[in-house]
C-alpha cells in the first residue's frame, strides 16, 4: 500500500456553476510512502499539487522539480511525468485534477513552458491556502462548495501564470 488517510472525490461533470466549463473535477488529500517511486506516465488532465509535509521530486519532459512543504506545481494536461517520493517521511499532498474548455488555455500557457508546468518551491501562503480551501470544500461539498471551488480556482490559475 502506498498511501494512508486518502480522501478522494471524483466529479464527472461537476455539478452547478462548474460544470460549463469543467468537465471533470478530481480532489485528492493523501500522505504517500515513504521511498515510493511512480513510473512515468501521461498526465491527463491539468493537476495542481501542493506538498503540505515531507519531499517528492517530480519530472516533467525532462525538467525536475524538488519540492518540499509549501511548494506548489502546476503540470499541464498531457505532459509526461514521474515521482519520486522523499525516503524520510511520509508525502502529504492535496492536489486538484481538472479537464474541460475553462483548463484549455492554461493547459497552453503551460506547454509554452519547457517543462508543461509552473513551479512555485515557496507558493505565497495566500495560493498555498486556495489550494488547500478548494481541495477541502470538493471533498466536504458544503452548501454552495461549487461557487466557492470556481472563485478559488480562478484566483489560483491567474496567480500561477501570471508569475
Amino acid at each position: 500500500m502506498f498511501q494512508r488517510n486518502r480522501q478522494v472525490v471524483f466529479h464527472q461533470p461537476p455539478p452547478g456553476p462548474l460544470g460549463p466549463g469543467i468537465d471533470q473535477l478530481a480532489a485528492v488529500d493523501e500522505e504517500i510512502w515513504p521511498g515510493s517511486r511512480f513510473p512515468a506516465r501521461d498526465l491527463e488532465c491539468l493537476t495542481i499539487f501542493l506538498t503540505v509535509s515531507g519531499a517528492a521530486t517530480t519530472s516533467v519532459a525532462g525538467h525536475t522539480a524538488n519540492h518540499q512543504a509549501g511548494a506548489i506545481v502546476a503540470i499541464a494536461g498531457g505532459a509526461r511525468f514521474e515521482e519520486s517520493i522523499g525516503d524520510d517521511a511520509w508525502w502529504h499532498v492535496r492536489y486538484l485534477m481538472l479537464a474541460g474548455p475553462w483548463t484549455k488555455p492554461i493547459d497552453a500557457a503551460l506547454h509554452a513552458h519547457a517543462s508543461a508546468s509552473a513551479f512555485y518551491p515557496e507558493a505565497p501562503p495566500a495560493w498555498r491556502q486556495r489550494v488547500t480551501s478548494a481541495v477541502h470544500l470538493a471533498l466536504r461539498q458544503p452548501a454552495h462548495w461549487q461557487w466557492q471551488v470556481a472563485s478559488l480556482l480562478t484566483a489560483t490559475c491567474a496567480d500561477l501564470l501570471l508569475h
